[in-house]
């Protein structure tokens, strides 16, 4: 039997995040077992990356994630919202979308 490779979509629920705000996602995954993981950036340097909880279901909403820390004290960032599924060497991403987080 072939592997199947998995897929999932993202959709990030806040349409106009800013700076302090919090913001979470909706997963929808061909596979239980996925993650989502944000990444922030200023100026190409990273400042913020979340903690996710895998989930054992095929469709589910992430837990809220703050858009600041101890690094990103103000300002806007370049977002990045992940679905990843565990692989053999770390994890591997399977979907993602990038966005905007305002002043």
């Amino acid at each position: 039997m072939p592997k199947t490779t998995p897929t999932a979509s993202i959709v990030v629920n806040q349409p106009s995040p800013k700076y302090g705000d919090f913001i979470d996602a909706n997963v929808v995954a061909s596979v239980i077992g996925t993650g989502v993981r944000f990444t922030f950036s200023q100026n190409g340097n990273i400042v913020g990356v979340s903690s996710t909880i895998f989930h054992n279901a095929l469709a589910y909403t992430s837990e809220k994630c703050g858009l600041y820390s101890p690094i990103w004290t103000g300002g806007a960032a370049d977002g990045l919202a992940e679905v990843i599924v565990s692989a053999r060497k770390g994890y591997r991403t399977i979907a993602s979308l990038a966005f905007e987080v305002t002043a």
